[in-house]
């Protein structure tokens, strides 16, 4: 099991998506909130997928926790980002 960690650990970091947000009061700027989305594979050190494995995304505010599924495809969609 603890082999199964590093990969994932590495596929958490795979992908993250940013946008871009403004604190103008202009009727021009675009005042959406900013999110950001996390999403990658986990798979064995043989590049096969690894099907319902636990994956946490942790920051020094808190730990989010969700499943990979069959394919060992995960997502963290729309994270705020600070």
């Amino acid at each position: 099991m603890r082999l199964l960690w590093r990969p994932a650990l590495v596929l958490c970091t795979a992908s993250l998506c940013l946008a871009c947000s403004s604190d103008s009061d202009d009727a021009l700027v675009d005042d959406t909130p900013a999110l950001a989305e996390v999403l990658g594979t986990v798979l064995t050190s043989d590049g096969e997928a690894i099907s319902y494995a636990a994956v946490q995304l942790i920051s020094s505010e808190q730990t989010l926790k969700t499943t990979s599924d069959q394919d060992g495809r995960f997502v963290f969609a729309e994270l705020p980002v600070p």
